[in-house]
């Protein structure tokens, strides 16, 4: 690892379920916990382990984070405050990336470069003598950063309301290569104080989607897909899982959810699909280990590749891996972006870790509404 010359880093042994062996690790003592992704009850496990130790401690500031897969072991929010525990459930943040991505070539390098930490980041800053003013006066009285919304009553809201009065235990949400960029510039002069015209961007053409492979959270990933996509279709899934997806989105009367029921492990399968879709998703098999799991989505990934070369055709590819090096093996410039799940629960993580308040902005971000 290569360790900035600000960090220290110590490693301790320590049983978690020992409270004198707990005593090394100092939790009481720092600013926040995260606990290293492992499978859920692992996590849950050390996560009321730490929040344990703390409560008995009179600090009282130490938040405990944590990346969880399955929705059934999110922790009930009594809990969660009590213990002063932040977690986010993975599976359904990528299948929201999946979504928003597949449709749009590169969205995927903007949400690493959201979540990671180089170049700009969210930040949550005070504003002295911002108090009283309108977010459409702030935006154009903040300098070296832009301004993306206010946290405001305990919550953060992004893009709000112009006329949103800006209140002393404000503070606004900024995107700024640092915590200290943004500042607060000497009043700007407006023409006549009024909002902008409303300028909407018409309603894009209908559009469709093909989705290769099963996740839990495949209906997530359909009913998060962009409002003009209007035919889904599915490929890959098995007989007994049609009926259970189907039940899961069939609300969304406006979008057509159609079955590949030709084998896709035969060139000749993949070919067809390729013919009839213009935004392909591959997911991956939640069934395999990682190594196997990846190497399937890589070989899919060479075939549509060789397919779309041979018969000129023009879609994109967004797949899922879990591991970085299996997405090195394929990585290029060419239509196709990636999601790995590994390198997105560890920034998002790190980004809990400094400051969890941002948990709200990425659940946005990351949702059709709003």
């Amino acid at each position: 690892i290569e360790i900035p010359d600000n960090i220290r880093i110590i490693c301790r042994q320590a049983d978690l379920f020992d409270p004198v062996s707990l005593e090394k690790l100092a939790v009481d003592q720092s600013r926040s916990v995260a606990i290293s992704p492992a499978d859920d009850k692992t996590t849950i496990q050390r996560l009321l382990v730490v929040s344990n130790s703390l409560n008995g401690s009179r600090n009282t500031d130490t938040r405990v984070n944590a990346i969880i897969s399955r929705e059934e072991y999110i922790l009930p929010d009594s809990i969660a405050k009590r213990h002063s525990i932040t977690a986010i459930q993975v599976s359904k943040t990528i299948a929201k990336m999946i979504a928003h991505s597949c449709t749009q070539c590169g969205l995927s390098a903007t949400f690493t470069e959201i979540f990671n930490f180089e170049g700009s980041e969210f930040y949550t800053i005070p504003l002295p003598g911002a108090r009283g003013l309108r977010y459409f006066d702030l935006i154009t009285r903040v300098g070296g950063g832009t301004p993306a919304g206010i946290f405001h009553g305990g919550r953060v809201l992004i893009n709000p309301d112009p006329e949103l009065v800006f209140q002393e235990e404000d503070q606004l949400l900024v995107f700024a290569d640092t915590r200290s960029a943004p500042v607060f510039l000497p009043e700007v002069p407006v023409s006549d104080g009024a909002l902008p015209a409303d300028t909407r961007v018409p309603p894009e053409p209908p559009d469709s989607v093909t989705i290769i492979g099963f996740m839990e959270e495949l209906p997530t990933v359909i009913r998060e897909l962009p409002e003009n996509v209007t035919d889904v279709l599915l490929a890959g899934i098995r007989e007994d899982l049609k009926d259970e997806v189907l039940g899961m989105v069939e609300d969304l009367n406006d979008r057509r959810i159609r079955f590949f029921d030709k084998p896709i492990d035969r060139k000749n399968g993949l070919r067809e699909l390729a013919k009839q879709s213009r935004h392909i998703a591959i997911l991956s098999d939640p069934e395999k280990n990682d190594n196997d799991a990846d190497m399937d989505v890589i070989l899919k990934i060479l075939y549509l590749k060789d397919i779309r070369l041979k018969y000129h055709l023009d879609f994109n590819i967004s797949a899922q891996m879990s591991r970085e090096n299996s997405h090195q093996l394929v990585s290029d410039d060419d239509n196709t972006d990636y999601i790995v799940t590994s390198d997105v629960s560890s920034l998002l993580l790190a980004q809990l870790s400094e400051c969890p308040e941002l948990i709200g902005v990425f659940q946005e971000l990351l949702t059709n509404e709003g």
